[in-house]
C-alpha cells in the first residue's frame, strides 16, 4: 500500500517543508495544536497567576505522555512506524509544558506564601515532597539542555533517570489522587525496561581501525540475525579503556550489515563507529590496541552490551519498491551498506520486487573509498548474479590543496564495472531523475522478464524509494527534493510513487 506522501504528494511536500533544522510545517502544527489544547484545559479553572491549582494537574497529567515518549520500545511509535529517535521532539516538548506547569504550580504558591507570611506554617510533609518534585522536574529540564547534554552526557543520563525515579514517588506522595497518573508513568517506563531487557547481548566484539574514514570498524560474530535494514543499536564498550564514565555511555550506530549476509556469508553485525568526541577517542585507541594485540598473537576483542534493534523503515518494506535510491554522506555509509545487501539477499530469494539500485556516497576525500571497496565490490558481485542493474557512485568534496596532483590511491585506479568515482557534490535532483527514467525503462523493456524464484511479476512499475543517511542537512536536503519531485513531475505518479526514508545523525 502506498504511503499518504504518494497518495497525497503536494500536501505532503507542504507539510514537510523545512521551516528550521529538525522541524518542519508538519511538526509546527503539531505541537501548535498540542499546546493549544494544553493551555485550554490549564487556562479553564482561571488564570495561572490567581488559580495554581490546575496547572500542577496539567502537569501531572501529561507525565505519562513524556514517559511513554521518552522510552525506546513506546506504543506510539510501533502504531505510527516511527522509531524513538523520530518522537523525541515530541518527548522534549512535552517535557517542557511539564516544567511550566510544575514550577507555575510550586511557585505560585510559594509566592502566595511568602507574601501572607505563612510560609513555615504550610510546610507539611506533603508540601515538603511536593517541592522535592519541583527540584526534580527542575533538574530533569535544566540537564537536559542541548548544550549540557553534548558536553556532559553522562551526567545529563544519570541525573535524567534519577530524577525520574524521584519525581514519580514524590508526586504520590504530595497529592495522593495523582496514582493513577503516576501508575500509568511507571507502568509505561517498567515495560520499555523489560523489553530493553530481552533484547539486550551481553557479547564480545572484534575492533578495527579504518584510518581514511577515521572511523572504528565494530564486527559481533555472535549475533547474525533479528534486525532490518536501516535499524539501528545502542553499544555500551564494557572497559575502563573507555574513561570512569564512558563505560557506561550508550551510544546509537546503524547497522551497516544485513541479518544472516548474501547468501549466508555474513561475518555478524557490523557498525561502523565514527571518530567524534571523547568517547569516539577512546574507542579509536582501543581499536589500535586490539590491533597490535592482534599482530603479537592475540585476540583483538572487547565486552560490549548491545541493546536493540531500533528505528529502521518502520511499515514500510523496502523490498517491495522497483526502485531504490540510497544517499549517504560520510559514516552513514552504514545505512545503504546495509539496505543495499538486504536487497540483494532477497532478490537471490525472489522476494523482491527491486530491479534498479542507485548508491550515492558523498564523501570530502576519494582516499574514504579504499576500506569501502570490498564492500562494494561484493555488492556488485552478488547483484550482477541477480540480475539486478546496480550503480555505485562516490563523490569526493575536497579539493587538492598542493599544486602537484596527488597520486591517486589504489580504489581509483583500480574500479570494478559498476562504480564510479567523481568530484564535486552529487547532482541529487538529476540522480532521482535519472532512476525514475532508467525504472520506466527497464518495465518497458522487460515484458519477456521472468522472476526469479516465483516472485510475483508487475506491469507497472511499484514505486521508488529514496534513502538517506547522514549529517541532518543532507537529510532534510533530500527529503525537500524528494517531496518537490513527488508534487510536481508527472512521473512520479507513472513510476508508482516516490517515497522516502531519512535517517540523520544526531536524532
Amino acid at each position: 500500500m502506498p504511503a499518504w506522501s504518494s497518495i497525497f504528494p503536494g500536501v505532503s511536500a507542504w507539510l514537510g517543508a523545512t521551516l528550521r533544522p529538525g522541524y518542519s510545517v508538519g511538526k509546527a502544527l503539531l505541537l501548535l495544536g498540542y499546546s493549544v489544547l494544553i493551555l485550554f484545559i490549564g487556562l479553564e479553572g482561571g488564570s495561572p497567576f490567581v488559580q495554581y491549582v490546575p496547572a500542577g494537574w496539567v502537569g501531572v497529567s501529561q507525565l505519562p505522555v513524556a514517559f511513554i515518549l521518552g522510552t525506546k520500545n513506546n506504543l506510539l511509535g510501533v502504531f505510527l512506524g516511527k522509531g524513538y529517535e523520530k518522537l523525541n521532539y515530541l518527548h522534549r516538548y512535552v517535557g517542557r509544558f511539564v516544567f511550566i506547569a510544575i514550577n507555575v504550580h510550586s511557585l505560585g504558591f510559594l509566592y502566595k506564601w511568602s507574601i501572607e507570611g505563612t510560609l513555615s506554617q504550610n510546610l507539611t510533609p506533603n508540601i515538603i515532597w511536593g517541592f522535592v518534585a519541583l527540584v526534580a522536574v527542575d533538574i530533569l529540564y535544566f540537564l537536559s539542555l542541548q548544550i549540557l547534554r553534548e558536553l556532559l552526557y553522562p551526567v545529563f543520563y544519570f541525573s535524567h533517570v534519577l530524577a525520574a525515579i524521584i519525581l514519580l514517588p514524590a508526586t504520590i506522595l504530595h497529592e495522593s489522587s495523582t496514582t493513577p497518573y503516576v501508575v500509568t508513568a511507571l507502568a509505561l517506563y517498567l515495560f520499555d525496561r523489560l523489553l530493553r531487557l530481552a533484547q539486550t547481548r551481553l557479547t564480545y566484539a572484534q575492533l578495527r581501525v579504518l584510518p581514511a574514514l577515521s572511523t572504528v570498524r565494530l564486527v559481533i560474530p555472535t549475533l547474525n540475525a533479528g534486525w532490518r535494514a536501516g535499524q539501528h543499536v545502542r553499544v555500551k564498550v564494557l572497559t575502563t579503556g573507555m574513561g570512569w564514565w564512558g563505560w557506561a555511555e550508550s551510544h546509537p550506530f546503524t547497522i551497516a550489515s544485513c541479518a544472516e549476509g548474501v547468501a549466508g556469508e555474513g561475518e555478524g553485525l557490523v557498525l561502523l563507529c565514527k571518530n567524534v568526541g571523547k568517547w569516539g577517542e577512546r574507542l579509536m585507541v582501543m581499536a589500535r590496541r586490539a590491533e597490535y594485540c592482534e599482530a603479537g598473537g592475540g585476540i583483538p576483542r572487547v565486552k560490549v552490551l548491545v541493546d536493540g534493534p531500533y528505528g529502521g523503515p518502520g511499515h514500510a518494506v523496502i523490498a517491495s519498491f522497483s526502485a531504490a535510491l540510497l544517499v549517504a554522506g560520510g559514516s552513514g555509509i552504514s545505512y545503504p551498506l546495509a539496505v543495499a545487501e538486504e536487497l540483494l539477499r532477497d532478490a537471490s530469494y525472489g522476494a523482491s520486487r527491486v530491479r534498479l539500485i542507485n548508491l550515492i556516497w558523498s564523501v570530502q576525500d576519494s582516499s574514504s573509498l579504499d576500506p569501502i571497496l570490498p564492500d562494494f565490490a561484493r555488492l556488485l558481485d552478488t547483484a550482477r548474479e541477480t540480475g539486478i542493474h546496480l550503480r555505485i557512485q562516490v563523490f569526493h568534496t575536497r579539493a587538492t590543496s598542493s599544486a602537484e596532483p596527488k597520486p591517486a590511491s589504489p580504489s581509483a585506479r583500480f574500479l570494478p564495472q559498476g562504480l564510479t568515482l567523481r568530484s564535486g557534490r552529487p547532482p541529487l535532483e538529476s540522480l532521482l531523475s535519472s532512476v525514475v527514467d532508467r525504472i520506466l525503462e527497464v518495465h518497458k523493456a522487460s515484458d519477456a522478464w521472468t522472476p526469479r524464484r516465483g516472485a510475483q511479476e508487475r506491469s507497472s512499475p511499484s514505486g521508488v524509494v529514496v534513502g538517506v543517511c547522514g549529517p541532518r542537512a543532507l537529510g532534510e536536503d533530500v527529503e525537500r527534493i524528494v517531496q518537490t519531485f513527488a508534487a510536481r513531475e508527472e512521473r512520479a505518479g507513472s513510476v508508482g510513487g516516490v517515497e522516502c526514508q531519512v535517517e540523520v545523525f544526531g536524532c
